[in-house]
């Protein structure tokens, strides 16, 4: 086992409330772990590094331009202006906002009095809907593993991006995962247009889902299994 943290461990919940019932936790780490100072004089953080075009800076006007062309990209050209998000039982004006995406200006989020549970709020309208994607790959799964299940499906999209994010970003996939799309039948690029899933658990799971409805969508398996 591996742990890291800030402090040593001498230094754990320091002048906190009734410190002492800590205290043999902290011996009990120290007897059992063998503590390594990682004082290095590099802050690994500020090393200049490539960003994804995530962060402008200075404002200029080609930042700006940039800024815009980005946003324009994700939203699409039905933005809705001054959009009302009731949290709390009260109205936050979104100013800009359209299939996911938001745009504030600095006053919008920080010149007001919003506490944290109010940018909880607008980070779950305006992210990604994986606990969604997660369910509806479950249902998935039970129906193709009952056997028995014909599910009729009317959908927007094709099958393979139905998982899509719509803004033709990329997932990254392995060579370990490129086979394993080959033995479903799957195009590695369809399955890497998916930016929803990133991990290679996430992108096996949404392959396999896409190869089940494809099975479930058969002649053979319309003649043997009953409806949903």
């Amino acid at each position: 086992m591996v742990m890291t943290s800030n402090r040593h461990p001498d230094d754990l919940y320091k002048n906190g409330i009734q410190r002492s019932s800590f205290l043999p936790a902290i011996d009990l780490l120290k007897e059992r772990f063998r503590v390594i100072d990682l004082n290095s004089p590099i802050d690994y953080r500020k090393i200049p590094r490539a960003l994804s075009n995530v962060y402008f800076s200075p404002i200029t006007l080609a930042h700006r331009l940039e800024f815009n062309k980005l946003f324009d990209a994700l939203a699409g050209p039905s933005v809705t202006k001054n959009r009302s998000l009731r949290i709390w039982g009260r109205s936050l004006v979104i100013p800009e906002s359209a299939r996911g995406v938001a745009r504030f200006s600095f006053d919008d989020l920080c010149g007001k009095p919003l506490s944290a549970a109010d940018y909880i709020e607008v980070t779950k309208e305006f992210g990604l809907s994986k606990d969604k994607a997660r369910r509806f790959i479950t249902f998935v799964d039970a129906c193709y593993e009952s056997k028995g299940t014909k599910l009729f499906t009317l959908s927007e999209v094709p099958i393979f991006e139905i998982f899509t994010d719509g803004h033709g970003s990329e997932a990254t996939i392995s060579d370990h995962m490129r086979n394993v799309m080959d033995d479903l039948g799957l195009p590695d690029h369809i399955v890497g247009a998916s930016s929803i899933f990133t991990g290679e658990e996430e992108i096996f799971a949404f392959a396999r889902a896409c190869s089940r409805l494809v099975q479930m969508g058969s002649k053979d398996w319309a003649e043997t299994a009953g409806y949903a």
